[in-house]
């Protein structure tokens, strides 16, 4: 079953708490935890906040926007931009 929340972003039970899509009391269980354990909030709203300062540059999503739009350029143009003549 799929999860809710990104697992680009979370890394469950580290940087925050991904649930089961469906389930509500699962989703139900998963806040109570965290609205019963101040410092867990705490160190995964820290882990969160770190992940994100490092992955999260600018620098670092132009890079990987502009890879995607250079592949996405390639696999559209074929021979044209590859190089490749037939």
């Amino acid at each position: 079953m799929a999860r809710v929340g990104s697992d680009e972003v979370v890394v469950d039970g580290v940087t925050g708490v991904l649930v089961r899509n469906g389930p509500p009391a699962e989703l139900g269980a998963a806040l109570a935890s965290l609205l019963a354990d101040p410092g867990l909030r705490r160190r995964q709203g820290a882990a969160g906040r770190c992940r994100y300062l490092a992955n999260s540059t600018r620098d670092r999503m132009a890079l990987e926007t502009t890879a995607v739009y250079e592949r996405l350029l390639q696999a559209s143009a074929g021979p044209a931009l590859t190089g490749s003549r037939t």
